[in-house]
């Protein structure tokens, strides 16, 4: 018996990913010990005394071996999906637009997966939805903060009711909507988190581009590439957004002035100079702007003298 539970031991051990054939394989090994036991026993009495107790023996270590290989099959059925689930992922991140179409796929595959059985199928179920989910939102975030945080901060928040269409691009550039459902409030906390840094991450980067851009602009240089009226508005949002594009907007027409005085006559440049007074509406930016050309003007003549 002690060489039973030693060698049951070390095949549990040595078992491979789901355990395949491990009952026939195992309980071929527990008939030849237990023949072996018997062989070398001293006398018939002590074979007789010991072959109902291998027989014992050899019941219990076959419902453990029938266990064992169930309970492996059905951990290793799992890994499996989950690798699955988590390569689907990648996908549903790079195109939020597959995500009812995987999750479906999903949910039929594990559904088919009888080594789980039905508490396992449900852990795994779980398990993809929440990752498909993660992906999807998280993509469909990262395509613009500001607009996901704005959609989820106007959710529900009555837990039995959260859920949300989320508009992302389909595989054929179409707009579609995806349901995606917040079930608890903690879920949906941790999205608008996360849609908050990534607004902040989105409206920093921004920020810089624009800084930058302004001040190539004022200098008379080209800045390779100037935040869109559309990025400034989704990272300051409309009224800001629509402030800043117009000074960079003003900022590229005095560069490109300036760069023109570098070609004009004197005669020309009094035209220009002329024609660009700001108007009785005019900011500041633009006022203060326009008081720096006719510097930039004499500069560019006496460059040229």
């Amino acid at each position: 018996d002690l060489d039973m539970t030693d060698y049951a031991q070390r095949a549990r051990t040595s078992a491979g990913p789901g355990a395949p054939r491990f009952v026939p394989d195992f309980m071929t090994n527990v008939d030849a010990l237990a023949k072996q036991t018997l062989e070398t026993a001293p006398s018939q009495f002590a074979r007789d005394q010991l072959a109902p107790m291998l027989a014992r023996s050899r019941e219990q270590f076959g419902r453990q071996a029938i266990a064992f290989e169930a309970g492996e099959r059905a951990r290793f059925t799992g890994q499996q999906l989950e690798e699955g689930v988590r390569a689907s992922s990648t996908l549903v991140f790079s195109n939020p637009g597959l995500f009812a179409d995987e999750m479906g796929k999903w949910n039929s595959t594990i559904g088919a997966a009888a080594p789980l059985g039905a508490e396992g199928q449900a852990k795994v179920r779980e398990f993809a939805r929440a990752q498909l989910v993660n992906a999807a939102v998280t993509g469909w975030i990262d395509r613009n903060p500001a607009a996901a945080r704005a959609v989820l901060a106007e959710m529900s928040t009555d837990p039995a009711a959260m859920s949300a269409q989320i508009t992302v691009r389909g595989p054929d550039g179409q707009p579609m909507s995806v349901p995606v459902n917040m079930r608890t409030l903690e879920e949906r906390r941790r999205w608008m988190q996360y849609a908050e840094g990534k607004a902040g991450q989105y409206r920093e980067q921004v920020q810089f581009r624009y800084e930058d851009a302004v001040a190539a602009a004022n200098n008379g240089r080209a800045f390779e590439n100037p935040p869109t009226r559309d990025e400034l508005s989704a990272a300051f949002g409309p009224e800001r957004g629509a402030r800043l594009a117009d000074n960079l907007a003003n900022a590229q027409r005095f560069g490109q002035t300036v760069t023109r005085f570098g070609t004009m006559s004197p005669t020309d440049i009094a035209s220009e100079l002329s024609a660009a007074v700001p108007g009785p509406t005019a900011t500041a930016q633009v006022q203060k702007r326009y008081a720096e050309l006719p510097r930039a003007a004499q500069q560019m003549m006496a460059v040229r003298s």
